[in-house]
Formats: C-alpha cells, sequence, structure tokens
C-alpha cells in the first residue's frame, strides 16, 4: 500500500501493510533517483520506510509505505515531522545519504533514543575543517590545511603550505568547487568560485587551502557498527577529470583490490574513523596514495554517492545500503561477501559546451551491461569538466566484469555506441548550470 504525500500537520502515515506495530526506518531525504533509487529499494528489504522530504518525488512511491512532506533542511520542521510520525508507529532507526542532511539527522536519531552517530561526530565529517583538525589531533595523514576569509588570507596560507595546493569550499560535495592552484591569480580566482559555490541547497560556509596530495585517488567504504568497529567492506578506484577541477568521472570497485590488505590504508581508514567519534552507520572515506602512503582527504557520514555502493554490491554481494538500514536499527548487517567480481561505472560528459540536442543509446545490450541511464535531456545547457560538474552529466553506465581492466573495456564498448549531439548555445546565454 502505498500513502499519500501530506504536509506537516496533518496525519503523515497511513495504516502499514504488514502491522500498525512494525517499527518504521526513517529516511530524511530522497536524493536524484538514478543515483539513490537502488538504495531505497535495499533499505525497503530491511524495513518500512517513511520518506520525509520538501517534495517527495514520485519515484519512491514504490520503496516506501509512507512520504512526509516536510523540509530537511529545516530542523524544526523535520523533528516535526518526525514527532507526527512517532504518534501513529513506532519508530526503529534514523537514516539519511544526503550530505546536507547527516547533521540533522543525528540530532534526530538521539533525540529519539535511538542507534546513530552522535551529532557531534557527523557535524566533524560534514565540516572538512573540523574534519582536519581532529586527523590532526589523532595523528592521522591528511593534507596540510587552513582555513580561510578572503583572498588575500587564501593566498598567504598557499604561500606557508607551499606550490601546488588545492582550494576547496568548507561544507560541500561531489567536487564542487574544489580547484588546484599553481599560482596567486589562481587561488584568488579559486577562492571566489569556492566561496560562491552552490550544490543544491548547500553554501560553502568558508574556504579551505591546502596542499595538494600527488597520488591516485580512492575511497574506503566502510560500515561502524556500535562499538566503534570500523569494518572495511569495499576500496573504489576513481577516475578524474581534467585539472584544475577535481571532477569524478567513474568509479571501480574490485572484491579483490590489493588495498583490502593494506595494513597501512586500514589503519589510516580505521585511524580516521576514529578521530572523528563516528559509530553506528556507513561511511564514505576518501584518500590519496602519496608515495605508497595513503592520506585522509575526507570522511563522509553516510553512504557514498555516485553508485559506489551499488557498485559494491554487484562486485562482492554486500549491500551497504541494507546494511545502513539494519545499522540505523542497531543490528548487525551482512558483511560477508558473496560475490567475486569488478564493477564499473562511467559519467558521460560533453564534449564541448553548448545546448544537449540529441542522444541516444544503441548497444545492444549483454549480461555484463547492468544499466544505461540519460540524467539530461534534450534542451539542457551543458558544459564539460574541468568547467562543467556533477551537474553537467549527461548520463552514466554501469558495467560488471571478471576484472577492472574489463570492466573498462566493456564501459569503452558502450560507451562507443553512444551517440550525443551538443548544439551550440544561443548568442549571450552561458552554458554553466
Amino acid at each position: 500500500m502505498n500513502s499519500p504525500v501530506p504536509k506537516t500537520g496533518s496525519p503523515p502515515v497511513n495504516e502499514l501493510d504488514n502491522s500498525a506495530s512494525s517499527a518504521v526506518l526513517l529516511v530524511v531525504g530522497a536524493g536524484v533517483g538514478a543515483y539513490r533509487a537502488y538504495g531505497l529499494k535495499s533499505m525497503s528489504a530491511v524495513a518500512p520506510l517513511v520518506l520525509i522530504d520538501a517534495d517527495p518525488p514520485s519515484w519512491t512511491r514504490r520503496h516506501t509505505v509512507a512520504r512526509v512532506r516536510a523540509d530537511p533542511a529545516d530542523p524544526a520542521e523535520l523533528f516535526a515531522a518526525a514527532l507526527e510520525v512517532t504518534q501513529l508507529h513506532p519508530v526503529g532507526g534514523v537514516t539519511t545519504y544526503i550530505e546536507e542532511y547527516v547533521t540533522h539527522a543525528a540530532f534526530l536519531a538521539e533525540a529519539l533514543g535511538l542507534p546513530g552517530p552522535s551529532p557531534e561526530a557527523a557535524g566533524i565529517c560534514r565540516d572538512k575543517h573540523a574534519t582536519r583538525v581532529a586527523l590532526d589531533r589523532s595523528g592521522v595523514g591528511s593534507a596540510r590545511s587552513e582555513l580561510v576569509r578572503g583572498q588575500d588570507q587564501a593566498v598567504g596560507a598557499a604561500d606557508r603550505i607551499g606550490y601546488p595546493v588545492v582550494v576547496k569550499p568548507r561544507r560541500l560535495a561531489g567536487s564542487v568547487g574544489v580547484r588546484l592552484c599553481t599560482s596567486p591569480d589562481q587561488v584568488r580566482d579559486a577562492y571566489h568560485a569556492a566561496a560562491s559555490a552552490r550544490l543544491l541547497e548547500m553554501r560553502a560556509d568558508g574556504v579551505l587551502v591546502e596542499g595538494y596530495l600527488d597520488g591516485p585517488e580512492v575511497s574506503a567504504e566502510c560500515v561502524v557498527t556500535a562499538d566503534g568497529t570500523c569494518h572495511v567492506v569495499a576500496v573504489a578506484r576513481k577516475a578524474l577529470g581534467p585539472h584544475p577541477g577535481f571532477e569524478e568521472t567513474g568509479h571501480t570497485v574490485d572484491s579483490s583490490d590489493e588495498l583490502l590488505a593494506d595494513e597501512a590504508l586500514l589503519s589510516a581508514v580505521r585511524g580516521a574513523v576514529t578521530a572523528t567519534g563516528y559509530r553506528s552507520g556507513v561511511v564514505h572515506v576518501e584518500l590519496r596514495i602519496v608515495r605508497g602512503q595513503p592520506a585522509v582527504i575526507e570522511i563522509n557520514a553516510r553512504p557514498a554517492g555516485d553508485l559506489i555502493p551499488h557498485l559494491v554490491h554487484l562486485a562482492t554481494g554486500v549491500d551497504l545500503a541494507g546494511a545502513a538500514a539494519d545499522v540505523a536499527f542497531g543490528r548487525d548487517p551482512q558483511l560477508t561477501p558473496t560475490r567475486g567480481q569488478a564493477a564499473g561505472v562511467r559519467f558521460l560528459y560533453p564534449g564541448r559546451p553548448g545546448v544537449l540536442d540529441r542522444r541516444l543509446f544503441t548497444h545492444c545490450g549483454a549480461p555484463w551491461l547492468d544499466r544505461q541511464i540519460w540524467t539530461a535531456v534534450p534542451g539542457d545547457p551543458v558544459t564539460p569538466p574541468p568547467e562543467g560538474g556533477v551537474t553537467d552529466r549527461l548520463g552514466h553506465l554501469v558495467v560488471t566484469g571478471p576484472t577492472p581492466l574489463e570492466c573498462r573495456r566493456r564501459l569503452d564498448e558502450v560507451e562507443a555506441a553512444t551517440s550525443i549531439a551538443i548544439r551550440p548555445a544561443p548568442a549571450g546565454s552561458a552554458c554553466v548550470q
């Protein structure tokens, strides 16, 4: 049974399918279906879901027993909506996979007396400056970093740290507003870009200048239990777009990745999680391997974006979205691998700035082709990296294979059978979304 989408102040849920005594999982924020529907589906197999979202999208209906219209970015509105749900049904857990809402979800779980990370720990992960401070205090390898207010402070910080440096927003995600700089003039420009950067409703709230960590970028996908034990379930290898940006253009997960047995990496990841005080949830830890040694870039107090948990499931059989639901209920998740292969995602970008005119997938399909999805529609203005970012993606491809190399070959094959036409933008219009 699917419920209507009431506004806060009206009865928020109808009677659940199975019984009114079944505890529900509150999911804070829906996200974009192309990137998050798989996760909501997995969580719905663990518990009945009640979604709280400012405007619950239609695709969430099939995975939820009820949806509540309330703005998760407004703590008072979020708490009022959650309390209305508790008046009708027992709530067994709270979770979110949206970066903007991790702290609010943690406060909500704490207020309801439910498992979850502390608001303090979630806040440290959410704030890249606080993360750096916590890592430094704990002796976890990371980048040298300074929080700056103004372009002169940014240039001064870059001079102290030494070029090249990375200038980034304090509280955004998805590599938005992040730039590599090799000169004071570039730092000034990057500071203004970072300070004014936006992603959905998130704002920069300050700018960091950091030392550049030169090496391949990876992420560790982890489940942290209530006692603080950090289980490193998988490692994802990132493909990045051209500098000066850091656009993530794809990811690959290999069930037998050698880094899963790398004690230095495992120690860095667990040390980083301990430094933040994070417990009871799924975390996404980003690192660079610099001269063979891991250095932590940031910690996200939520399951990864960019379909990485879906790749983990395809490659290993471990369901991180389902694990997030289990941990939110205080239960031990199933983390034993049941598959042994690789999986990869590649995001499609325009070859030049303009307006998307036509798009066509012509690959006939194969058992290893998990999905090919368009996320842009004809008429959308688009810009390629490094000027363009996540909002300029045209679509994505997901494949499986016995090895990462075979995944890349298959991604090449499917992309070669994809037709994309970009027409020039009208004179005087901007192509950057």
